[in-house]
């Protein structure tokens, strides 16, 4: 999750709060976005808990079209459909990784059988 993308959300997730205060799913939803932002944090890089954020705001924008409040669910939405996004890419970049980085051992045993013919 990248720095603009953290803030956006804090925000959006801080003013949700605000607006759906009474409802304990509510506060126990954003207190889990926050769990699983700050474990990004913490864990970068090999952390990537973009599917399990992308599920907590997913439930948030339920909640806020519940409580009448299109506008916060929509930017919720589009969130959600970024990290979604992001687990996606993150899930085909390590294959990828694994046949183009010198420091490993197949792309090396490659490179060397290439260099023998």
């Amino acid at each position: 999750m990248y720095g603009f993308s953290k803030i956006l959300l804090e925000f959006t997730i801080e003013r949700a709060a605000e607006l759906m205060r009474p409802d304990p799913r509510a506060c126990e939803c954003v207190g889990l976005i926050r769990h699983y932002i700050q474990r990004t944090v913490v864990e970068w890089p090999t952390g990537n808990y973009s599917k399990q954020l992308a599920d907590a705001v997913n439930w948030l924008a339920v909640m806020a079209l519940q409580y009448r409040e299109p506008l916060i669910a929509s930017r919720l939405r589009q969130i959600a459909a970024q990290l979604q996004a992001l687990n996606e890419e993150d899930a085909v970049v390590p294959q990828r990784r694994l046949l183009t980085d010198p420091r490993l051992p197949y792309f090396n045993e490659q490179r060397s059988n290439s260099k023998e013919s």
